[in-house]
């Protein structure tokens, strides 16, 4: 499979001096720089929580532990994602890149100022923004060139962890939420070449160490940057995801180089659900099974966050880019897009992604659960013609050729509904590690995007890169509201996402190439609009099925079943005096701008203001009204008993009321309708 594209550099690369100091970290102490390695900070946190606590005889056990701590922080309840009180919230993201490339900040900062993109992130209705960055890039931590950073006065002079604070900070003070993902080891563009989460410069024990620091700044530990993150980081950084796009290298055969899926590491069929730390080659840096090195690092983080006090992240796990089927063929799939290997198959056993805390060889600490969230990128033909584009390619499962949401529920989609891993040892071993088990769990498509051409984002080809990009769409809003024109026929359950790319120096950019405006605005006012929360869409989302979208919050309509407090589609004024906030725009009655000339508001200020004033709406501005109908041809109602002119009683008798000539149509609908000429509310007068 070919290479995912190589991001646009810009500008040159850092001075890449730092390099012989990336095995410590500079931490301030008492004003002067000292070279400490956080492993001591970890036991001195250790020792005091340990010397504080251990004398309580009621301090809970470990595993009652873990859970408190857990209920803290984010946490996962089958395939949803909550917040630190228990909130639903679906991470609707886009990806900003740049920190893991030579530049070793996030593009984009030479044309924009930083608080003036984090704004249009959350103007666009994105939640959560997720960040690439490299290891080289943490532990030599760059002064950035002011080039690069030209239109961001406060990060001149910064490092590159200077700025990431930065945008974490700024990202919480505008409601955003930050994924911090590890894109590659070395400075560079896309995933590591060798596939793998580690090489021989940055070994998996400093890929594991470097989460923990990271973890350690999230959470308060100073020194790791010299501009401190917000006391709120925890509950803005929501998440790690451990590695991009683990993978089997262009031109190797999977087993033979780069990352598996639950083999290669461990006889696997004698027990699918070991200890990842007894694995031999953890301590030697030459492991092969992605899996378990995820538990490896997912499992450090929950034993560095019991140890101290803090909430548990949310891990994100990705998965690889070939599987092996039940006949030993290869299965092909995007890079960080193949989670087949979850639940296995007939000749290679299921491998579930499971944490606990921390642990050693010969032991593992107390199980997590509800921190896990799987992964996986996905494309179209644009960048990769992949076998199942062409002539015959449809969306939804049973279509007559290729389906495409049969494809993505066969890779991932599965992973919200039917987790059960296949062993041919009998039932699953989950014990073996402590756990009870799960049947479904959270899924983010992390990475998927397009050109910015219409044909780009809709198609009637098949094959074609629109058609993609809308079944894409479709799948994913289909996971939270299903609809005629989006049904995949298969139960795939509350997906997540995050767009590539915000960077207008991308192919599949939401930002033009000045980063000033929207390349396409129907790419976020249509189509990513169609799978943001509480959204108002600029139109409605492309059927991906041949059939309708039916009735759905955005299409434009307010439906029976919506109103104005939870759909921008229902459109209803305020209703000035009766005590309820109609329009949903938090203004009650008065208070709301759109009653500000209603009688209601505005009668009693002892000035007669017409036409929303008169005698009748208002006789303490207007004065008292008449007591019968003075005029039969001014139009007004002077006596207030809702008969104006001719069609009160007091008129009867008017000469203007009379009909005395012949000729009349009835009703009249225009002068010449009468022989009067005088056609008054559809009844000819006078004569």
């Amino acid at each position: 499979m070919l290479a995912k594209r190589a991001h646009e550099i810009v500008g040159e690369s850092v001075d890449r001096g730092l390099l012989a100091a990336r095995r410590s970290h500079l931490l301030l102490v008492g004003g002067s720089l000292r070279t400490v390695k956080y492993s001591s900070l970890l036991a001195i946190a250790s020792l005091a929580a340990f010397c504080a606590c251990s004398s309580d005889p009621a301090e809970p056990s470990t595993a009652r532990r873990a859970q408190a701590v857990a209920s803290l922080g984010w946490h996962t309840s089958g395939t949803a994602i909550l917040t630190a009180d228990g909130e639903p919230f679906r991470i609707e993201a886009v990806n900003w890149y740049g920190f893991e490339t030579r530049d070793a900040v996030a593009h984009g900062l030479y044309a924009v100022d930083l608080d003036v993109m984090l704004q249009y992130i959350a103007d666009a209705g994105f939640n959560t923004i997720r960040i690439p960055f490299s290891n080289e890039m943490w532990e030599t931590n760059p002064i950035v060139r002011d080039g690069l950073v030209s239109a961001c006065s406060a990060c001149q002079g910064m490092t590159s962890r200077d700025i990431l604070a930065l945008v974490i900070n700024g990202a919480g003070a505008k409601g955003l939420h930050v994924i911090l993902d590890n894109h590659r080891s070395a400075k560079g563009n896309s995933a590591e070449a060798n596939g793998l989460w580690y090489t021989a410069a940055y070994p998996e024990q400093e890929w594991i160490q470097d989460w923990q620091d990271i973890q350690a700044w999230v959470n308060g530990v100073p020194g790791f940057s010299s501009v401190a993150l917000s006391a709120d980081a925890p509950r803005i950084v929501i998440g790690f995801d451990l590695r991009n796009e683990p993978h089997t290298p262009a031109r190797t055969a999977y087993l033979e180089g780069g990352a598996t899926w639950g083999v290669g590491d461990h006889d696997s069929v004698a027990n699918p659900n070991p200890n990842p730390f007894a694995v031999p080659c953890a301590a030697t840096s030459t492991c092969v099974d992605w899996r378990l090195a995820a538990e490896r690092a997912g499992s450090t983080l929950m034993g560095d966050a019991a140890a101290n006090g803090w909430a548990y992240p949310l891990i994100v796990v990705e998965g690889v880019g070939l599987y092996l089927d039940e006949n030993g063929v290869e299965q092909n799939g995007w890079w960080g897009g193949m989670l087949k290997g979850v639940n296995g198959n007939a000749a290679v056993p299921g491998a579930a992604v499971v944490f606990n805390e921390g642990g050693d060889s010969g032991s593992l600490g107390a199980p997590v659960d509800n921190q896990l969230v799987y992964s996986a990128h996905d494309y179209g033909p644009d960048l990769y013609a992949q076998d199942w584009f062409g002539a015959d390619t449809c969306y939804e499962v049973g279509c007559t050729g290729t389906s495409l949401a049969a494809l993505w529920n066969d890779r991932w989609g599965y992973l919200t509904h039917d987790i059960d891993p296949v062993w041919s040892g009998g039932s699953y071993p989950w014990g073996n590690t402590g756990h009870a088990g799960y049947s479904v769990a959270p899924v983010l498509v992390g990475e998927f995007g397009t050109k910015n051409t219409d044909a780009d984002l809709t198609s009637s080809v098949p094959g074609s890169q629109g058609q993609w990009f809308t079944a894409m769409v479709n799948f994913i809003q289909a996971s939270s509201e299903t609809n005629p024109g989006n049904d995949p026929a298969v139960p795939v359950s509350n997906l997540h996402w995050a767009y590539w790319a915000l960077n207008g120096n991308d192919d599949y950019s939401i930002l033009d190439r000045k980063w000033k405006v929207v390349a396409n605005p129907a790419k976020v006012d249509t189509f990513l609009c169609a799978i943001e929360s509480q959204a108002s869409c600029a139109a409605p989302l492309p059927p991906a099925n041949g059939g309708t979208q039916g009735s759905y919050c955005g299409d434009g309509t307010c439906d029976s079943d919506e109103t104005a407090c939870d759909c921008a589609d229902c459109v209803v004024p305020e209703v000035c005096d009766d005590g309820i906030d109609n329009d949903c725009d938090l203004d009650l009655d008065c208070a709301d701008s759109e009653c500000s000339s209603d009688p209601a508001c505005t009668c009693g200020n002892a000035t007669c203001e017409p036409p929303s004033e008169s005698s009748c709406t208002c006789p303490d501005d207007c004065g008292l009204p008449d007591t019968t109908e003075s005029s039969c041809t001014d139009g007004i109602d002077d006596d207030c008993d809702e008969a104006v002119d001719c069609d009160d009683a007091d008129c009867s008798e008017d000469a203007a009321c009379q009909v005395t000539c012949g000729g009349n149509k009835s009703p009249c609908s225009v002068p010449t309708d009468c022989c009067s000429g005088n056609c008054v509310a559809g009844a000819c007068r006078g004569g």
